[in-house]
C-alpha cells in the first residue's frame, strides 16, 4: 500500500472538509462539528510524515511526527469521551486549554523545523515553513484574539484561509512526488529497525 500517495490525499480531504461544511452550512443553517473527522484525516496525514521519516532516515521527523500523533489521538479520545461525559469535559478542557494551546504549538514549531531540515525531498523545506507560519503563528489563540479584538476578524480569515489553503496544497504535492520517489520502487513500508 502506498502510504505516502494515501497521506498527500488525505492532505487534499483536509482542504475539502472545511469548504463542504460551510457549503452545507450555508444551505441548510445548521453548522456541523468536523473536529472527529478533521482529526481522523490529520492522523493519517502525520503517519505519512513518520514514515516519510523512516523512508529519509530522518530521526527528528519519525520522533517530532510522533508526538503530534500522540497529541492527535488524545484528542481523538477526549473528543469521544466529550460525546458521554460532555459538561464535566468540556469545563476540565477550558481549563486546561491555555496550556494545551502554548504546547501544541510547539510540538507543530519543532515539527516544522524537522520537515524543514529533511533535504531528501522536494518540497519538503517549504512545507515545513508552512507548517511553522500556520500552525505556530495564524493558528494561534492569541494572534486570532489579537486581531478580533481589534475588529480585523476578517483580514484574519482571509490570511488563515489562504495559508491553509497554500500549505495543505503544497502538503499534498510533497507526498505524491516522495510517493513516486519512494514507494515506487519498493511497495513494503521500510522495516522497524531502520
Amino acid at each position: 500500500m502506498k502510504w505516502l500517495k494515501i497521506a498527500g490525499i488525505s492532505s487534499i480531504i483536509l482542504i475539502i472538509i472545511p469548504i463542504v461544511l460551510y457549503i452545507f452550512a450555508v444551505l441548510t443553517k445548521i453548522t456541523p462539528s468536523s473536529q472527529k473527522l478533521t482529526t481522523i484525516f490529520t492522523i493519517i496525514l502525520f503517519i505519512g510524515f513518520f514514515l516519510l521519516g523512516r523512508y529519509t532516515k530522518r530521526k527528528f521527523l519519525k520522533i517530532t511526527s510522533l508526538i503530534i500523533l500522540i497529541i492527535l489521538f488524545i484528542n481523538l479520545i477526549m473528543s469521544i469521551i466529550g460525546i458521554f461525559y460532555g459538561p464535566l469535559l468540556t469545563t476540565l478542557l477550558i481549563s486546561t486549554m491555555r496550556i494545551q494551546s502554548i504546547s501544541v504549538m510547539i510540538a507543530y514549531l519543532i515539527f516544522g523545523i524537522s520537515l524543514f531540515l529533511t533535504k531528501e525531498v522536494k518540497l519538503a523545506k517549504l512545507s515545513g515553513i508552512l507548517i511553522i507560519i500556520y500552525y505556530s503563528v495564524i493558528d494561534t489563540v492569541y494572534l486570532r484574539s489579537i486581531l478580533i479584538q481589534n475588529n480585523l476578524s476578517v483580514v484574519y480569515l482571509i490570511i488563515s484561509i489562504l495559508t491553509f489553503l497554500i500549505t495543505f496544497s503544497i502538503i499534498a504535492i510533497m507526498f505524491f512526488k516522495a510517493s513516486k520517489q519512494f514507494e515506487s520502487t519498493s511497495i513494503e513500508i521500510p522495516s522497524v529497525s531502520k
